[in-house]
């Protein structure tokens, strides 16, 4: 099993048009067919941008995080493997609850990360997993679900961004470094 090291995550993506670091980083994204990879002497790194059609709605039921799965193959000497998500989330009415759990190949491989929030919160999230290394291609994804069905909590989607009066969507993206 890995070892679970969620946590927040600590930074600002600057709104669209804005210049700087954003846009080189979504040309390059752009570029890359949204998925860079860097092969390095002491490890490999995989950036991955998603960018949701639709917010996502959870139910009682685990269920894959859109933009969360990917097949990894890591160098046959590394030790160890560091998945990171970061995604938006929100609630959508009531006290609620979100848990979140990594699987490998379709087979649990921690315990769950579990936020509460109040009545009518959001934030970003980002969940962070060490595994141990392995040799071969394997599927690592994220699988969700809510405390309970009313209201549903949803994924992936921003509330009255700016004092506004819709949603907008919310970019996740997805980090994976092996390390020897």
């Amino acid at each position: 099993m890995g070892t679970n090291t969620t946590g927040l995550a600590g930074f600002y993506l600057p709104a669209s048009g804005e210049t700087g670091y954003k846009s080189a980083f979504d040309a390059a994204m752009q570029a890359a067919d949204n998925v860079i990879t860097l092969a390095a002497r002491r490890g490999t790194y995989v950036l991955t941008k998603y960018s949701p059609s639709a917010a996502f709605s959870l139910s009682d039921v685990y269920t894959t995080i859109p933009g969360s799965s990917v097949s990894f193959t890591p160098s046959s000497i590394s030790q160890k493997i560091k998945y990171q998500f970061t995604f938006h989330a929100r609630n959508a009415g009531s006290d609620s609850s979100i848990y979140v759990r990594m699987y490998r190949n379709g087979v649990l491989t921690s315990t769950p990360f579990v936020k509460r929030w109040p009545q009518y919160s959001e934030e970003r999230l980002s969940v962070t997993y060490i595994l141990d290394g392995w040799s071969g291609a394997s599927t690592l994804e994220l699988k969700a679900r809510q405390y309970s069905s009313a209201p549903a909590a949803r994924l992936h989607e921003i509330y009255l961004l700016d004092g506004g009066t819709s949603t907008q969507l919310a970019d996740a993206f997805l980090e994976i470094s092996a390390t020897i």
